[in-house]
């Protein structure tokens, strides 16, 4: 059997309810980019719309194109840049593009007067000059992104900067915290706020992680004190050390160096060692444990814990792993 994420609806309502009383009174954005950061758009997106979530964001036009096919009725909304030559499909599916410059306003008010503005306050990437605005127009919403929102400075020169600005935009629902942001400061007196790993189950005691991910044993061996295993020969064993082959590799997600992370085997935390391969990794075995062909491994567990060791390990972060989570592998919702 191969890999097999595992997705619990149950966990994903969790974490919205949780949501909603942090951002209280304002509304949630549930962001579903990158295939909801890999569990799948149709699987959050769907249970979301079901439980009331009504707004959803997106980072391309091809995404929120394939958004609208599966909620002919939600409000949509592209965070980046669409190209001149996509804005005719937006509009007529009824999605909200982004104007970030001037040149992507001056094409997307000639096809539509409902598109969201943002605003640079301090990260540089998209966006408006907050001091540069342009004045005598009527976006439907106007936003910006804190960039290190675990700093009360920088956030807090950011969040002064952005509601100076949407002043000028009186009819404009706002939004500025994503899940960084709106864990410590909530909406921060917007109308709106946008919740990406938020929703899927990282960043506070409270969240459950709602993907796990499984593999299985292929085979194990005994390695002798001085043998290497895997490309370079990167895991030397001291002494004698049991070790198990997973089917599960970098591509299917796991970075190449994650040795020194964790995946657990019936209920034993076992490290990866070597480096990984295309399709395999190695598990060094703690004494004792003595698994068989074809026994179930949980690469991904319910608490988060053997991916932030993951991440940890191979210098990524959580994001980064749950994106490139492969498409090879089966998604089953619980």
């Amino acid at each position: 059997m191969s890999p097999l994420a595992h997705l619990s609806a149950a966990a994903l309502l969790q974490n919205y309810r949780f949501l909603l009383r942090r951002i209280a009174p304002a509304r949630p954005i549930a962001v579903v980019k990158a295939n909801a950061y890999g569990h799948g758009m149709r699987f959050v997106a769907t249970t979301l719309f079901s439980a009331g979530c009504s707004d959803f964001a997106v980072a391309t036009a091809e995404e929120a194109l394939a958004l609208r096919a599966l909620l002919p009725r939600a409000e949509i909304l592209v965070l980046g840049h669409t190209p001149h030559t996509q804005l005719s499909a937006l509009v007529a599916a009824g999605i909200t593009p982004t104007a970030h410059d001037r040149e992507s306003l001056a094409a997307i008010t000639a096809h539509t007067d409902r598109y969201a503005l943002k605003i640079d306050t301090g990260m540089h990437r998209y966006g408006f000059p907050y001091d540069n605005l342009p004045l005598h127009i009527s976006p439907r919403f106007v936003f910006s992104h804190l960039y290190a929102a675990d700093s009360a400075e920088i956030a807090s020169a950011q969040i002064a900067r952005f509601f100076a600005a949407a002043r000028r935009y009186p009819c404009a629902d706002t939004h500025l915290c994503a899940s960084a942001g709106l864990l410590r400061y909530g909406a921060a007196g917007a109308s709106h706020a946008r919740a990406g790993l938020f929703l899927y189950g990282y960043g506070h005691p409270e969240l459950t992680p709602v993907l796990t991910l499984s593999a299985q044993v292929i085979r194990t061996f005994t390695l002798r004190a001085g043998d290497s295993i895997g490309y370079g020969g990167a895991h030397r064993a001291a002494r004698s050390e049991r070790i198990a082959l997973i089917n599960i590799g970098y591509a299917d997600g796991i970075p190449q160096n994650a040795a020194g992370g964790f995946m657990t085997l019936r209920g034993h935390p076992c490290e990866i060692v070597g480096r990984v391969s295309m399709d395999s990794c190695f598990l060094r075995l703690p004494r004792g444990l003595f698994p068989a062909r074809g026994d179930r491994v949980t690469v991904y567990d319910r608490q988060g814990e053997n991916i932030k060791s993951i991440a940890a390990a191979s210098g990524r972060s959580i994001y980064e792993l749950l994106v490139h989570i492969g498409t090879r592998i089966p998604r089953q919702n619980e």
